[in-house]
């Protein structure tokens, strides 16, 4: 489970045997989401508050393709 980075306590994280589409995974104390690259979806959310949600989403936005760099260069080796 190849961790990206942190940011504010969030974990960001691939599985690795991981699907399309592209997305990671986002985990800060017990709560976590998956979250679409592309379209900026978060989906699976469990005990993230709605400001929480707005925190990740900002992030993904921010670091979209450098998350996206970093899924194909684990998945497409």
């Amino acid at each position: 489970m190849p961790d990206i980075f942190r940011e504010g306590g969030f974990v960001f994280y691939f599985y690795s045997n991981e699907h399309q589409p592209e997305h990671c995974h986002v985990r800060k104390g017990d709560g976590s989401c998956k979250v679409n690259l592309r379209t900026l979806v978060l989906s699976e959310v469990f005990g993230l508050s709605p400001t929480q949600r707005k925190t990740i989403k900002g992030i993904v936005t921010i670091n979209q393709q450098t998350l996206l760099e970093a899924w194909d260069g684990h998945f497409n080796k």
